[in-house]
């Protein structure tokens, strides 16, 4: 245990952190046959994990679309106004439903980075922000008339639009190769 403490020491709390991985070790040896599970509420069983961790897990490192929301996920798609939620549960289950599956996984990515070069929680750089036109927290703090309203499903970005993805905000998102003519979970 002392081993994994050191490997990990790094990224602080070395002690309960190999702790868990050991226990989780364990855990998947004998319970899952040295498999991960991809199902987010068995892995949910292993120490340690939350629905963070198993959403980071089933995307970054399985291929699986998910969404992984944080602390910046949560704060900034509140603050811009993609949604309207309390907890990062209810945040995760609110961008799920208003972005194609096939994007889930850059959620986190893109947003994080968002909230730590551009929207830092105490110090906001709106006048540098490149999405600052599309930002509810943008349009009331600095007077602007606009109504910025909650993304609907298979909505871009610009909230001009009603299809995805014939968006031109979304044909700068993703080659065109990539994209199919309809959301895959459009409801229309």
């Amino acid at each position: 245990m002392d081993e994994v403490a050191e490997l990990v020491r790094p990224a602080g709390f070395p002690k309960q952190k190999a702790k868990a991985i050991v226990e989780c070790c364990i855990m998947l040896r004998d319970e899952y046959g040295g498999e991960v599970p991809s199902d987010t509420d068995e892995m949910m069983k292993l120490p340690m994990v939350g629905r963070k961790t198993a959403a980071c897990v089933r995307s970054y490192a399985m291929g699986i679309p998910s969404v992984c929301v944080d602390t910046h996920v949560h704060r900034i798609s509140n603050l811009m106004g993609l949604v309207d939620t309390k907890d990062p549960t209810e945040t995760e289950f609110a961008l799920m439903d208003i972005t194609p599956e096939e994007r889930w996984s850059d959620i986190n990515r893109y947003l994080v980075r968002h909230g730590q070069v551009t929207c830092l929680p105490n110090h906001m750089k709106c006048e540098k922000c490149k999405v600052s036109r599309f930002c509810r927290h943008f349009s009331e703090e600095h007077g602007e008339r606009r109504r910025i309203q909650p993304f609907k499903r298979a909505r871009a970005y610009c909230g001009r639009c009603t299809k995805y993805p014939s968006c031109p905000t979304w044909s700068g998102a993703s080659s065109s190769s990539s994209r199919s003519t309809t959301s895959p979970r459009s409801t229309a």
